[in-house]
């Protein structure tokens, strides 16, 4: 076990301790070292073979990679659209008077957001910031403010279709994103029925109303429902297609997108069948992929996305590039696991624990690991690559195995002390308010909904 455990806590030291240079606290480099001390503990010396085991770990998570760069350019297309906004404006029309109800739907819309951007710091930024001048209208305070921002964005990244931390579980234990999505579409959402029934009753001054101005301080009359749709409704269109298609998958009435994509023929090989084998090229088809190229195909068919050309695109790609690098690291640590034995080494070890322990010791180690680092792809990748195996070993679903790990990844990196959405959105709600916000008081008030993502987590592998 020693070839396992040096390498995790020289990860662990790398991330932790900012003071060592060019590679203290940053997780791309402190994965790169850590992998290679793996693959040399591993028996592997031969840098070829290194080479080698990046270029698996590479091809194993090709679609997680894929999945961030299409990801990204779709939610350009619907910042561009004003998708989210149209969301909201209805949501404030229908609930302005009625403030427990209209947190709801904040809550909602960041994590629909979340949901599509697969990142909660991305949604926040978007979407959240149109909502602290309401937030602060319903009576909260900055940190309460910030608590609830990080809250709908961050659960709506964990919750399907698009959601990096599921998305790396599964590629970790070679399942489908599918099979785990279908769990976290009720975990996930009960935390968000969990977290709306926290912030209306802990948060929320129910006498409370939004009033709107304009720039001559006079209020606005609110809208009716009814008149943003008529004005709006198209703006829709996209996020309605992609969500026609993946309850269409999900309750396997009709994949309706193979059958599209294999309308194309390479050489007389239906397409999908043609690339499946193809290094890398292979993750394309992954039909989360798929689905999100075909709704950014329907995005431009308007003219407001149109009109920029390729300048959604263009943004889109130069936002994964960060989530790109570090996943192009964590692929190292995959091959590096892969090549130097530490997986069959855990895999072996794990047939010997009471499965009890495998399931609490796993699930705790994930928790703090995304405590300390403040991220859940550093959890996932360093204590997921060997948990999730084990938990397969010992005759856990696949399926299960992949939404647990995301959760308690997530939950991790939710709690105190570092989680860096919450320094974030401190940083942002501050700005925007002027105003002093205690980031770490945030993380505590959040932390009850997290607590509820982690036993949700833990349901999953009891039942």
């Amino acid at each position: 076990m020693i070839t396992v455990i040096v390498p995790i806590c020289l990860l662990v030291f790398l991330l932790l301790c900012k003071k060592v240079p060019l590679v203290g606290g940053k997780i791309w480099p402190s994965l790169g070292v850590a992998s290679i001390c793996a693959l040399v503990m591993g028996g592997i010396y031969n840098p070829i073979k290194w080479i080698s085991a990046w270029l698996y770990g590479i091809d194993t998570i090709a679609w997680v990679l894929f999945l961030t760069v299409f990801g990204s350019i779709y939610a350009q297309t619907q910042i561009q659209l004003g998708t989210m906004d149209t969301v909201f404006s209805c949501f404030k029309a229908k609930f302005g008077e009625r403030p427990r109800i209209l947190v709801c739907c904040i809550l909602l819309t960041l994590v629909i957001a979340g949901a599509l951007l697969g990142g909660g710091t991305a949604s926040i930024a978007i979407v959240g910031v149109l909502m602290i001048p309401s937030l602060v209208q319903l009576g909260l305070d900055p940190t309460k403010v910030c608590a609830t921002l990080v809250m709908g964005g961050a659960i709506g990244s964990l919750m399907p279709p698009v959601s990096q931390a599921i998305f790396l579980s599964s590629s970790l234990i070679h399942t489908e994103v599918d099979l785990a999505n279908q769990y976290c579409y009720f975990t996930v959402g009960s935390a968000f029925i969990v977290e709306c029934i926290y912030v209306s009753f802990c948060f929320i001054d129910k006498n409370a109303k939004i009033v709107d101005y304009d720039e001559n301080g006079n209020i606005i009359p609110p809208r009716k429902v009814k008149d943003i749709l008529i004005e709006r409704w198209w703006t829709l269109i996209p996020f309605l297609f992609l969500l026609v298609l993946v309850i269409l998958r999900t309750v396997k009435i009709i994949d309706i997108v193979p059958l599209v994509f294999n309308q194309i023929s390479i050489g007389g090989v239906p397409f999908m069948t043609a690339i499946s084998k193809i290094f890398f090229i292979k993750g394309f088809t992954n039909v989360t992929n798929l689905i999100l190229v075909l709704s950014t195909l329907v995005a431009y068919i308007f003219p407001i996305v149109r009109k920029t050309k390729f300048e959604c695109i263009v943004v889109g790609v130069k936002n994964s590039v960060s989530m790109m690098i570090v996943l192009f690291f964590s692929a190292l640590m995959v091959g590096a696991f892969t090549y130097g034995g530490q997986i069959e080494i855990v895999k072996d070890f794990a047939m010997g624990l009471d499965l009890h322990v495998l399931k609490f010791g796993g699930m705790a180690a994930m928790v703090i690991m995304g405590m300390l680092t403040g991220t859940q792809s550093t959890p996932n990748n360093a204590i997921f690559s060997f948990f999730g195996p084990a938990l397969l070993q010992a005759g856990i679903l696949p399926g299960k195995a992949a939404a647990a790990g995301a959760q308690f990844a997530a939950a991790g990196q939710g709690m105190p002390p570092a989680d860096t959405c919450t320094f974030f959105t401190a940083g942002l709600v501050g700005s925007v308010l002027n105003a002093e916000v205690n980031p770490v008081r945030s993380m505590l008030l959040a932390t009850p909904v997290w607590l509820w993502v982690v036993f949700t987590g833990m349901i999953l592998l009891y039942v």
